[in-house]
């Protein structure tokens, strides 16, 4: 692809130099800097229009989420509101909008603005509320609050149909506003259905459309064209995933796994993907019956680290049967719980023999070809998802599916190892697993 086609967009009030600055009455000045600072990119002018819904899409680089920040600051700044801020899965403040709202008050300098650590509230009574729509204390939490007259959903892709229903119908305010923003994995997504109501503001914006764009940025973007086209016109342009048909999973499927409440019948059980000190992340999966409730991701951690980790994670409950990669670095950790008294943990090696050898070449193949997709319950997840819609696979000459190698699915996504699938697979998979009566 032929990037110079792009003509960045150019902004609506522009960046003048100091000399012209000086040449202005001070009046002028402040009216130069208001307009500078508060003008957004010019394909999200719209913003400024009332519409019950907005859903802004698109790639890295577009601006979506700081312009949407700095439209929601400026407005709360003039008027009383209460925003709430939400995306599926929140865990801490960390993976909200907050920080988004903070730069943007700070960089717009209003007055009357109170940052604290988990408050953001004006003098004139607007205030902003952090909500993660999946955790059911939070959504039933939400329901008691009164007033909430604004709406964003950041990462919004990732919403299920289950929290929509929840959100929707819970803001009754006349006039009230949703913002979405999102790029769209595919047509199924749940968010996409909010396109075909009524008072909706659909405005699709890509790197070229930003004038602010960081053109050191472009360099980026030109290396991800040329490791993987497909994923690169996700990434930066907002196109659909596309899907081989040499995929195992399709994204269909898993989208339904993310959004199921599985059966929590039958024992616990942990996968555990394992790294040490690269660029890899070690996870812990822990599933109860067929659904997955509870998954921890830690980096740059020694094995011993790891262990003193999988200790607090299983509640130093000693026979929860675990199976950890032990292929690479993996080893020495099973070996470190054993003669801590863990007695229920299993090694194995993805390369090893499969359990049913006739149709699986390997215990990888054989994990990614048994997965029980169709029942199991497991997290929502844009990495996740990713990872396991884009595991391809071949066959052999002994005409059985061959999972693609971990180094070529890396390749292909820019040296990112499919570790949070892998950890999911290694907790579902039965190979040496016994029956365990815990509690």
């Amino acid at each position: 692809m032929d990037l110079s086609a792009y003509k960045i967009a150019e902004p609506e009030i522009p960046q003048i130099s100091r000399e012209q600055f000086a040449s202005m009455t001070r009046e002028q000045q402040d009216k130069y800097l208001y307009l500078y600072k508060t003008q957004l990119i010019p394909k999200l002018a719209r913003l400024r229009e009332h519409h019950r819904f907005y859903t802004i899409h698109g790639g890295r680089g577009g601006g979506k989420s700081v312009s949407v920040a700095k439209h929601l600051v400026e407005k709360m700044t003039k008027d009383k509101h209460t925003l709430l801020c939400c995306r599926e899965v929140q865990n801490s403040l960390a993976e909200s909008s907050y920080q988004l709202l903070v730069d943007q008050i700070n960089y717009l300098d209003f007055p009357g603005w109170t940052i604290q650590k988990e408050r953001l509230f004006h003098e004139n009574g607007s205030k902003v509320i952090f909500h993660g729509l999946r955790d059911t204390t939070a959504a039933n939490s939400l329901k008691s609050v009164v007033n909430i007259d604004l709406v964003w959903c950041e990462e919004a892709q990732s919403l299920s149909k289950d929290s929509l229903r929840l959100l929707l119908p819970t803001i009754r305010i006349e006039g009230a506003e949703f913002y979405f923003t999102y790029n769209p994995e595919g047509p199924d997504d749940a968010v996409e259905v909010i396109k075909t109501r009524k008072d909706v503001l659909d405005i699709e914006i890509n790197w070229y459309d930003n004038p602010f764009f960081p053109r050191q940025l472009l360099d980026e973007l030109e290396a991800d064209m040329e490791i993987d086209e497909d994923n690169a016109l996700h990434v930066w342009f907002g196109q659909y995933r596309k899907q081989g048909d040499n995929c195992i999973m399709d994204r269909v499927s898993v989208k339904e796994a993310m959004e199921r409440k599985a059966s929590q019948e039958g024992d616990y059980s942990i996968g555990c993907d394992l790294s040490r000190f690269g660029g890899d992340a070690s996870i812990f999966t822990m599933r109860k019956g067929m659904q997955v409730i509870k998954v921890k991701e830690y980096r740059k951690k020694s094995m011993v680290e790891l262990a003193d980790l999988y200790e607090m994670f299983v509640d130093h409950k000693k026979d929860i049967c675990t199976k950890y990669d032990g292929g690479g670095v993996g080893g020495p950790f099973g070996d470190i719980l054993k003669a801590r008294g863990y007695r229920k943990i299993v090694e194995v090696n993805f390369g090893e023999k499969a359990m049913d050898s006739n149709k699986y070449d390997s215990a990888a193949s054989e994990m990614w070809m048994t997965f029980p997709l169709s029942e199991a319950g497991i997290p929502n997840d844009d990495e996740l998802l990713q990872q396991l819609s884009d595991r391809r696979y071949s066959y052999n000459n002994k005409t059985q599916k061959v999972v693609e190698k971990k180094d070529e699915y890396k390749k292909r996504h820019s040296g990112k190892s499919p570790d949070k699938a892998d950890s999911l697979l290694l907790c579902f998979y039965e190979r040496h697993a016994p029956t365990i009566a815990l509690y």
